[in-house]
Formats: C-alpha cells, sequence, structure tokens
C-alpha cells in the first residue's frame, strides 16, 4: 500500500479507493477530496494496479475503459 500512497502523492491525489480484486489483480482509483470531503473533478481517471510485487499506473483513456468495464452501482 505504501507504493500506492507514493503514486498518488505523485499525482497529486490524496484519497485512495479500497481495492476492487479482479483476476488476482487489485484496482485502486485516485482521487482528490477537499477540506469538507468533497470529491474535485480531476479530469479522466487514475488508477492504480497490483499484482504481486508488479504496480502499474494506469492513467488517460486505457484508465477510462478499465473504469467502464466494472459494474459500479
Amino acid at each position: 500500500m505504501n507504493t500506492v500512497r507514493k503514486i498518488a502523492k505523485e499525482y497529486g491525489m490524496n484519497t485512495i479507493s479500497a481495492p476492487i480484486t479482479r483476476g488476482g489483480t487489485k484496482y485502486y482509483w485516485l482521487s482528490l477530496v477537499d477540506d469538507d470531503g468533497f470529491t474535485l473533478p480531476t479530469g479522466l481517471p487514475i488508477i492504480v494496479t497490483r499484482n504481486g510485487s508488479i504496480t502499474k499506473v494506469i492513467t488517460g483513456k486505457e484508465a477510462l475503459m478499465v473504469t467502464r468495464s466494472f459494474d459500479f452501482e
């Protein structure tokens, strides 16, 4: 989790979602929340994936497509 926190800080984000696991990979969505607890718009999503010791950052259109592949209800 320290790696995910470091990446969040590098991207200027201060909140990390609880991980969602799919196929052995954990997905974390990064966001920016203000002092009043409101999520601020930041553009396209930033996702960090972890599979064992491999960490990957997904941004831009690829992150949007990954987000759309999950069934958030």
